[in-house]
Order: C-alpha cells, then structure tokens, then sequence
C-alpha cells in the first residue's frame, strides 16, 4: 500500500502552485496594473509559518525594486483579508531589511506594496471590490484613522458569458485556473465523489489545453492539494462543532481544556491522512467503474497494482 503521507511540510494550494512562476505573476501583474515587469525581475518572497506551523501566506514577490505585491486566494468570503495582509506586509518589510537599517537617519526607500484577493467562491460579487483595515475601526473617532491599507478583491469565478467575468479573466492561466476550479465543483455538485470529479476534470482540461502542462507534470499532487484542501475544510467545520459543543459541556473545567486542543489537533491530523487514503481508493473505483487503463488510475491515485485489484473485486 502506497505512503498516503503529503509530498510537502506545509498546506499547499493549487493556485499558489500553479501561479508560483515569474513567467505567470509577471503576466497576471501586467493584467492587473498595466505595468509590464519582466519575469527575470520578478523574486518570489512568499513567507511560511506565519500563523500556523502548515500555514503561510499564497504568494507574495518583488516586481523588480519598486513593487511587492501580495496576493491572496479565496474561496470564502473573509472580512480580515486587510488584517492578514497587515501582519504579512510587515514580516516581509522585516525580512527585506537589515537589522542596522532600522535606526539609519537616513530615510530607507521601500517597495510600494499592492494587495489582491482573488475570489473563487459560490458568492455572487462585484467582478472588482476593495476591502479597507479601517473597516475593522470604531466608527464614531473624531479623527481620520492614521493607519490604511486597502486590497482588491477580484472575483475570478468563472462564467461562460465572458462579457459578465472579471477583466482579469482575460489573462489564460487565470481564465484556465477559474474554469477548472468551476468545472470540478461543478462536477461534484452533480453527484459525482470528489475523486471521481477531480480525474474527469483533468482529463478534460488537458485534451483542451487548459493548465495542461501543470496538470500533466502535477498529476497526483493536483489530486492531493484539492483533496486535502476541500476535506480540512469539512473537517475544521465538524471540529468546530464539536469544540463548541464540548465548550458548553465542559467550559468550566479548565483543567481539560488543553487536552481538549490536542485532541482536536491530533484528530485533524489524522483526518487529513484518512482522508488522502479514502480519495485516492474512490478515486480509483470511480475510474474502474468507467472502465479507465490501469496504468492511467495507477497514474492519478499512486495506488499499487495490488490496491487497486483489490478494489476491482469489490465491483
């Protein structure tokens, strides 16, 4: 049986592995700015383990000396985007200096920053929208708030009426990034299992040239990013209840509190290993069922010949 352990120490994501070539983000700059920054001067700086161990930021770079330019990709709609962006603009302005800079009379020029969220999710919204920090602020101040910091909000879902998506859309690799997000989901609304929906995707955007050479070289990773991806977020809402439940229980006995945490900590862990096994096994049924090659099921699932014999008789 094949090692369901993940290829990456952090929680990956198919647009921050997808969209990580200076070759995309010098494209996706120009789209977004007019400003044409050739790849060779476009340096990835995407922070990790900012608030979590397996969490970091999507993508963040330097557009030659003058830019740094975060981005963020979404598929729910989060008000603290401006926040986020906050916390990692400074660690990245940290991380750009040295330590003797900081007390230099002599003013330091800094990169102008720029934020965006790209928005995948089921919401309906506006193809651009802006987000404000001081959104989060008291209302009634008698003053302008010192600190600002606004990002654009882009709403990439995709539409077959070009004439109603987002102007970004028109970039391919963004336009091919939001109609493979839109067609799995698609696919999985209509009944099919994830595993199932996942290799009818590819399959199809790789006969169609969209992403092809990603999904081609990343074939199984694609599969595990989007899996692990959709079954945490399943799994973080079903610990969240339980968490809440067990609060109101037990909210006054300190004393468990903590083991409460590694609890959940250690069942999430073991969700996500539970939860590659169970995908890649129904992804392999669902493309025996269609009478798919082996060599082509072994291809997208890393199972062994053996596994999926076995799988073969239960049919």
């Amino acid at each position: 049986m094949d090692d369901p352990k993940p290829k990456r120490t952090y929680k990956d994501t198919i647009f921050r592995s997808y969209f990580s070539t200076p070759i995309h983000l010098s494209g996706l700059h120009r789209h977004i700015t007019g400003i044409h920054i050739p790849p060779e001067q476009i340096t990835i700086n995407t922070l990790k383990h900012v608030f979590f161990s397996l969490s970091r930021n999507d993508i963040s770079y330097l557009a030659g000396k003058r830019y740094m330019v975060l981005q963020e990709a979404q598929s729910t709609l989060n008000q603290n985007i401006p926040l986020r962006m906050l916390v990692y603009v400074t660690l990245l302005y940290r991380k750009l200096l040295r330590r003797t800079d900081f007390f230099s009379e002599k003013r330091i020029p800094l990169p102008v920053p720029e934020f965006y969220e790209f928005y995948c999710g089921p919401k309906d919204q506006p193809p651009e929208s802006t987000l404000r920090l001081s959104e989060s602020f008291p209302k009634d101040i008698p003053f302008a708030p010192p600190l600002e910091l606004v990002v654009t909000r882009f709403n990439i879902r995709y539409n077959e009426d070009i004439r109603k998506c987002c102007r970004l859309l028109q970039y391919k690799p963004l336009r091919d990034y939001s109609y493979f997000i839109y067609d799995t989901q698609r696919r999985i609304k209509a009944g099919e299992p994830l595993g199932r929906a996942l290799a009818h995707t590819m399959e199809y955007c790789v006969g169609h040239d969209i992403m092809k050479d990603f999904l081609s070289e990343h074939e199984q990773e694609v599969v595990d990013m989007y899996s692990m991806s959709w079954r945490e977020r399943a799994f973080r809402e079903a610990a969240m209840k339980d968490g809440r439940e067990e609060g109101r229980e037990e909210g006054r006995k300190e004393g468990r509190k903590e083991g409460r945490e590694e609890g959940r900590e250690e069942g999430l862990k073991e969700g996500r290993e539970e939860g590659r096994e169970e995908t890649r096994k129904n992804t392999a049924l669902g493309m025996l069922r269609d009478k798919m090659d082996p060599e082509k099921i072994m291809k997208y699932t890393s199972l062994s010949p053996e596994c999926i014999a076995e799988l073969a008789k239960t049919l």
